[in-house]
């Protein structure tokens, strides 16, 4: 939890109050061992030359040495003036005094020869006091900007017992601007506005997980709060019944809604509950975390105790907080139930969705899970993989925990290492903050797929994820092993098309189910029709999934045969285009991908086949192969060229051999590729390509069925897509001739002039 406003001002008073005891006491230890500053500016020398350069840490402790040594005049006048201030008990007259960080610094430097064996350190070990000194620092500087920081109870009650501590250890001498009986009477006054939420009912106190500031989520946080609370100001603004946050584990989730609550609880406390909420309520199904051991030097997961294992257990803890035996009991209460890695409940997650959705909409939910979960609202998390995000969020962690190391340009191979999760890159922190690893160890063991804490990591963050996707790709006869391997061996980002060739599946539909599934898994991503694989999703498949090697390099040729075929294709392409009109097709369809123009590439070449009597390479029926070829390549791209360029090749046909269903196909066929055209492809709209399936179409319908209302709308069109990119030759001609054909015949038909008159001024 955070504290209040009025604790802050409480506790300001104990701090600042304490802080000049506890600088007193170490600059006068300074003062007495160095008499001058030129024997103060030796010490600090010959503490420089017995540093290791090796280690990240101590290359940050020499830094601040160093800092010292540059100015170490002005540093010794202060420590003078300051020493000066305990025998006048005045403060200095300039207000020159060193600053807690400094003081920290010099109890660090001199630490074995002055204040190991010192007063000051009874009752504390070594890494105790200047753990509870660098929280005291953090406080104190916190303190100095009280509009801007929040400050932990947790922090506070650490600081507050070490100030307790040092009030015993400390002489009476040293606390000459506030005896030590004043400082523990405000401890006292302070610890008495330290208030729980006054919020009627809640659970705060069911919180296992320690509250620790959030770094880099101020976005997400402020997304949270407009959706629960709404927009200031916005009287009527419509509030969220239901927010899933979710994304792959490690990304800080529990971790964002635990700051959220604080934030809550700190905002009831200093503005007497001004939301008038009746209720706040946490559950979690959170059942392991991933932490490092420091014996076994290896990531691990240990298991935690579900505070929820099931739909009845939720809801007989639900029911006991509030009180109440039904959901009708709700009507009057207003409140905010969150529940944690709801996808840990597997079977049961479907029956909580369906009780959310029955609570009033008084009640606000925040559900979050490793997957993309039915709400009203959704934030999803992401990790810190772009780089300069990652810095940001690695130097001010190590500024708000002071730890000691220094950023470099090396942390870029962490995070890219790393793949910006959260937990993977505060454990790499904390790992070299206490030496456990160097740089060079870390980036190796994260870019191994067979080290055994990648392993760890790859299951901690994936291992109910694919539980579930292996049934729900079994459901639909699909092998799981083999189209998990595909995706994760691919190496890059994989079309429908080769995804269903590699893993050997008939149903390219069937396929592209199980891919959207993955999408709300975070297992893949999509970008312009190609799938891509999440790196440590990568890493599970090819773990847990298909460790053998045989079996690996196998599926690896099978890749290599098959990329190697489609560059084939594409350079056979990339030459026909040079001396055919294939090139100006693709340059005015623009395929978005190689798929597309292998696709575009076969529907045109099909067109050549269809005015042949007798096309080279068909051996069956040229209709027959016609129509499975667009079969086939239809079930790997609906790129809207295709769709054309089968109406074209059908209306060729219909010359020959009049079949009543190829009307439904060219009718269809350009009805989906100007639907396409309008809004998936919307960039071909404004080509002459455009207005020529338009005119296409517009001549099909007059000349079959007579149409002359279809036919005049298809080409007004396309004479306005003419004309907005100033077209004017033979085509454009000849659309404004076939709409005046077609205005003629309406009025024939209607007998309104104004089909006349549009006919005649176009006929100019």
């Amino acid at each position: 939890m955070y504290l209040s406003l009025n604790s802050i001002h409480r506790l300001d008073i104990v701090i600042k109050d304490f802080e000049v005891a506890y600088r007193s006491f170490i600059v006068h230890t300074i003062k007495t061992n160095f008499a001058d500053a030129e024997m103060f500016r030796e010490h600090l020398i010959s503490q420089i030359s017995k540093i290791n350069n090796t280690s990240s840490s101590t290359k940050k402790f020499k830094q601040r040495v160093s800092k010292i040594l540059e100015d170490y005049s002005v540093s010794y006048y202060t420590i003078e003036l300051c020493n000066d201030s305990i025998t006048n008990k005045k403060i200095p007259q300039d207000g020159q005094v060193p600053y807690v960080g400094t003081l920290i610094d010099y109890v660090y430097i001199f630490f074995e020869q002055y204040f190991k064996d010192s007063q000051l350190l009874k009752g504390f070990s070594k890494n105790d006091f200047f753990k509870f000194s660098h929280n005291f620092h953090k406080i104190r500087n916190d303190l100095s900007h009280p509009a801007s920081s929040r400050i932990l109870i947790d922090i506070v009650k650490d600081v507050v017992l070490f100030i307790e501590k040092l009030l015993l250890n400390i002489n009476e001498d040293y606390f000459w601007y506030s005896s030590k009986q004043s400082i523990k009477k405000h401890i006292d006054t302070f610890l008495k506005t330290i208030t729980g939420p006054n919020i009627r009912i809640n659970n705060i106190d069911e919180i296992t997980y320690n509250h620790k500031k959030l770094i880099q989520r101020d976005k997400e946080l402020a997304t949270l709060r407009e959706l629960i609370f709404g927009k200031p100001g916005l009287e009527y603004y419509r509030k969220a019944r239901s927010i899933v946050i979710y994304g792959y584990g490690g990304l800080g989730k529990t971790a964002l809604v635990i700051e959220f609550i604080n934030e809550i609880i700190k905002e009831c406390i200093d503005t007497e509950n001004s939301q008038n909420l009746d209720f706040l309520l946490y559950f979690t199904a959170k059942e392991e975390e991933l932490t490092f051991s420091t014996n076994s030097q290896q990531f691990q997961i240990s298991e935690l105790n579900k505070q929820i294992d099931s739909f009845q257990t939720f809801t007989s803890h639900f029911f006991k907080c509030l009180g109440i035996t039904s959901v009708h009991e709700l009507s009057s209460l207003k409140g905010l139930l969150v529940i944690d890695n709801l996808e840990t409940l597997k079977e049961d997650k479907e029956k909580i969705l369906e009780f959310i959705k029955i609570l009033p909409d008084s009640i606000q939910v925040i559900i979050t899970s490793r997957e993309e979960e039915i709400a009203d609202n959704k934030i999803p998390l992401k990790g810190y993989d772009d780089i300069s995000q990652g810095a940001r969020f690695i130097k001010e962690y190590i500024d708000e925990y002071e730890l000691d190391i220094e950023y470099s340009q090396d942390f870029e191979k962490i995070i890219k290492g790393c793949k910006g999760n959260t937990l993977i890159l505060i454990l790499s922190l904390l790992r070299l903050n206490e030496d456990i690893n160097s740089f060079s160890d870390i980036v190796l063991e994260l870019n191994s797929t067979s080290s055994a804490s990648i392993s760890t990591v790859a299951n901690f963050m994936y291992k109910n994820t694919f539980d579930k996707a292996i049934k729900e790709i079994e459901k639909r006869h699909v092998n799981p092993k083999m189209l998990l391997s595909v995706i994760a061996y691919y190496n890059e980002p994989i079309d429908l098309y080769s995804l269903t060739k590699l893993s050997n599946n008939p149903d390219l539909s069937k396929v592209e189910t199980i891919c959207e599934l993955l999408l709300q898994m975070l297992v893949l991503t999509k970008k312009n029709e190609l799938y891509e694989i999440n790196e440590f999703a990568a890493k599970f498949i090819i773990v847990k999934i298909i460790p053998n090697r045989l079996e690996a390099q196998a599926l690896t040729n099978k890749i290599s045969d098959f990329k190697f075929n489609k560059r084939k294709i594409l350079r056979h392409l990339e030459e026909d285009r040079s001396n055919s009109k294939l090139n100006n097709i693709m340059r005015d369809w623009m395929p978005r991908n190689n798929i597309e123009k292998i696709a575009i590439a076969e529907a045109y070449n099909l067109f050549s086949i269809a005015r042949s009597d007798n096309p080279r390479g068909v051996k069956a029926n040229k209709r027959d192969y016609i129509r499975e070829k667009f079969v086939e390549i239809e079930s790997y791209s609906q790129h809207p060229y295709v769709k054309f360029q089968k109406a074209r090749i059908f209306s060729r046909l219909l010359r020959h051999d009049v079949d009543r269903n190829y009307f439904d196909i060219i009718t269809s066929s350009y009805e989906e590729a100007i639907f396409s055209i309008k809004f998936d492809y919307q960039y071909i709209a404004k080509t002459q390509s455009f207005a020529i399936v338009l005119w296409l179409y517009g001549l099909f319908l007059k000349t079959e069925f007579e149409d002359f209302e279809g036919a005049a709308r298809n080409l007004e069109e396309a004479k306005s897509v003419c004309e907005s990119l100033s077209i004017n030759n033979e085509n454009y001609i000849k659309i404004r001739a076939d709409l005046a054909t077609c205005y003629h015949h309406l009025y024939k038909k209607t007998r309104d002039k104004a089909y006349l008159t549009a006919r005649d001024f176009l006929q100019r």
